[in-house]
């Protein structure tokens, strides 16, 4: 089965949970005979911003696209970056994959889901944290109380 693996960050770079789970996933699913491709935002200081590379991280094949949220305005930029869709759909055209798993979108774009779908790919998701739903991700309030949810957009404020 060919996967294409979608996340914010990857490895060497990027080290924390999602990003780890997801090499370490497709580390096994290659593993399994899979071929595995990932497709991620990356943070290159020394890259041109929203310039796209590919390389290979421990066997895996990876297409970076840089974005250091330099062009944040507000809480809908972490998810909604048009940039992404013409790369992403290239990846999906070039690769074929017989599915989709996204793993996270902060710094990429919600469009993706929609691409893939779209060019009728079958979809995964699966939720790491709070992301889709609060834009400080872990769903606490400034004060660090668990807030209930983003009400209307009235808590999010």
């Amino acid at each position: 089965m060919k996967i294409l693996q979608v996340s914010h960050g990857l490895p060497p770079k990027e080290n924390a949970g999602v990003e780890l789970y997801t090499f370490d996933l497709s580390k096994a699913l290659a593993q399994l005979n899979h071929q595995v491709h990932l497709f991620c935002r990356g943070e290159d200081s020394e890259k041109e911003e929203f310039s796209s590379f590919e390389e290979k991280v421990d066997g895996l094949r990876v297409t970076r696209i840089i974005n250091r949220l330099t062009r944040i305005d507000g809480p809908r930029t972490l998810y909604d970056n048009s940039f992404f869709n013409q790369a992403f759909l290239k990846i999906l055209q070039q690769q074929e994959p017989d599915l989709v798993h996204f793993q996270h979108l902060f710094g990429l774009s919600g469009h993706l889901v929609q691409i893939a779908k779209k060019e009728k790919i079958p979809v995964v998701f699966t939720l790491h944290d709070f992301f889709i739903l609060c834009h400080r991700i872990q769903l606490l309030k400034k004060d660090l109380r668990l807030c209930k949810g983003p009400l209307y957009g009235l808590e999010c404020v």
